[in-house]
């Protein structure tokens, strides 16, 4: 059905082909990719929809199968498409998630030289906006996912050291973005999370019984629905985990 949506849709227009222009001429590739967003954008296509083979996008497109390959292979890169392989196998339209920005997020840390300080100020931002939403708006299981994290994270470092236990450290934020029920505020922080854990995997870090405190703290604020409380637990609990890591990255610093 998908395919036949696509040939009502492409074949009446012109076949990709790249315009001069002043500037960089677009790769086919990203003409390819870029008519793909737009079908998504229109609403033409959705998640969970799977393309149209190879050979049949580059009859419709009127354009190569390296150009169509090399699209989907971009298009899976930003995170909009999931290929598979087998009987199964094709290009689908992902569900969505934080992946592709994240893997943007962390490459621009590295090829722009972006200090890590200021990723961590904007996801303070965030997440103070996403406690006091959550204060609002927070569940009973949302409260009960905040528990049970602090309680795994305790499990985790305490049985497996910290290494394993990064991932439950970023989870616990993932989670406040849950809980303020903003879709767009729990992508951001999941995105900006996902970088962060990803290059304190790098530090030499320890888990402080006043860490664990300080996220139970935020829980109760939450719990209680006050805000103010909240914000402050949070704002607190933040500057003492980045104050710990500003410490270990001078000691380590030395001793290289």
């Amino acid at each position: 059905m998908l395919s036949a949506i696509y040939r009502s849709v492409l074949m009446g227009q012109t076949p990709l082909r790249a315009r001069p222009v002043k500037a960089r001429q677009p790769r086919l590739f990203e003409l390819v990719s870029d008519r793909i967003r737009a079908e998504l954008a229109a609403g033409r296509i959705k998640p969970g929809d799977r393309l149209p083979s190879e050979r049949d996008l580059s009859q419709q497109l009127g354009v190569s199968r390296s150009a169509i390959r090399e699209a989907l292979r971009s298009l899976e890169m930003s995170g909009v498409l999931t290929l598979g392989t087998g009987a199964n196998g094709g290009a689908y339209i992902s569900e969505g998630g934080p992946d592709g920005l994240s893997r943007s997020l962390h490459d621009l840390m590295f090829l722009s030289n972006v200090e890590f300080d200021r990723l961590v100020e904007v996801r303070s931002a965030l997440l103070k906006l996403a406690v006091r939403a959550a204060c609002e708006r927070s569940t009973l299981s949302d409260i009960v996912a905040l528990d049970q994290n602090v309680d795994e994270l305790e499990e985790i470092y305490a049985r497996e050291g910290m290494i394993p236990a990064i991932v439950t450290v970023g989870r616990y934020y993932e989670l406040l973005g849950v809980a303020a029920h903003n879709d767009i505020l729990a992508f951001l922080i999941a995105s900006l999370t996902s970088t962060v854990t990803t290059l304190l995997r790098q530090a030499d870090l320890y888990i402080t019984p006043a860490f664990v405190a300080g996220r139970r703290l935020v829980t109760d604020r939450i719990r209680e629905r006050d805000a103010d409380g909240a914000e402050q637990a949070l704002d607190d609990h933040l500057t003492l985990a980045f104050d710990y890591l500003a410490r270990r990255r001078r000691i380590k610093t030395k001793d290289a």
